[in-house]
């Protein structure tokens, strides 16, 4: 599987700013092309044959599960969003290998 990044059309790589919830501040995260979900339609097919057998016992219904409410964005409460040509130009890699 072949993992790619998107790049802008001058060919420069695109980023995110975006904030941790580890070290309180706002971080740059690499943009990755947009994932194909072809498979989807094959999946349906087994999960049809899977449900018209007669052999297969279902289970109880998940269905009856909540969603819990979820907290409000912590990055607005805790620090100044940069502006996102500041933030790449801070962003320094762990796994570079020449920093």
């Amino acid at each position: 599987m072949t993992i790619t990044r998107c790049l802008f059309p001058t060919g420069t790589l695109r980023f995110k700013v975006v904030f941790t919830k580890r070290r309180f501040e706002w971080v740059t995260k690499k943009i990755f092309a947009k994932k194909t979900f072809n498979f989807h339609h094959v999946l349906m097919e087994r999960l049809l044959r899977r449900r018209q057998d007669v052999n297969v016992v279902l289970g109880e219904s998940t269905m009856d599960m909540e969603m819990p409410d979820m907290p409000s964005n912590i990055g607005s409460r805790h620090a100044q969003k940069p502006l996102k040509e500041d933030a790449i130009k801070a962003h320094k890699s762990r796994f570079a290998m020449s920093q």
